[in-house]
């Protein structure tokens, strides 16, 4: 028997800096925080200004493989894996004016899952699934969601996508919260 070890990252959205200096309520601006972050991942208003949301995702899945050097066996590898997911995310909120009210940053490690699989050769894939981590910024699609299916345009005027209605980390389930009213 021969084993093996494999090692996959993935990076979803730039990662900012786990704790970030020099910030003064009242006085810092949010182009201040643009200049030092670049763009949100979310945006969503308030009845009295606005939030910024903040989020960086490190995917590791680590995996051991063991392999035979007899006959067919040779072809395959049998792999066992296990992830994790290190998120970093801030939270600015700004008054009318665009100046800091409030900041909240946190660091994160969470596991994600594990899992086996039988690959062929020598092969290196994902086995544990997180796709539901790995999507893409939701300000692209704002103006697909006219597209959406009746239960989701029924909902739109409380929906998390619209950019006024509040903010969702990535990887909320959609069996809490307000993604409920879509039905899923």
């Amino acid at each position: 028997m021969l084993t093996g070890c494999t090692s996959i990252s993935r990076q979803v959205g730039r990662e900012p800096e786990p704790t970030i200096p020099n910030l003064k309520i009242s006085r810092t601006h949010f182009h201040d925080i643009l200049d030092k972050l670049g763009p949100p991942t979310q945006i969503t208003a308030l009845p009295e200004g606005f939030v910024f949301l903040y989020e960086s995702l490190l995917i590791i899945e680590n995996q051991v493989g063991f392999s035979s050097t007899r006959g067919v066996l040779s072809w395959f590898k049998f792999s066992f894996s296990d992830a994790d997911v290190d998120r970093i995310v801030h939270i600015f909120t700004f008054d009318r004016r665009g100046y800091l009210r409030s900041h909240v940053g946190k660091m994160t490690r969470k596991d994600i899952g594990d899992g086996s699989s039988l690959q062929f050769l020598f092969a290196l894939e994902q086995v544990v699934n997180t796709g539901y981590l790995e999507r893409d910024p939701v300000q692209q699609d704002w103006g697909f969601m006219l597209l959406n299916p009746l239960p989701q345009i029924l909902n739109s005027n409380q929906s998390l996508d619209s950019g006024t209605r509040g903010l969702e980390q990535t990887g909320t389930p959609t069996a809490v919260g307000q993604r409920t009213l879509e039905m899923h």
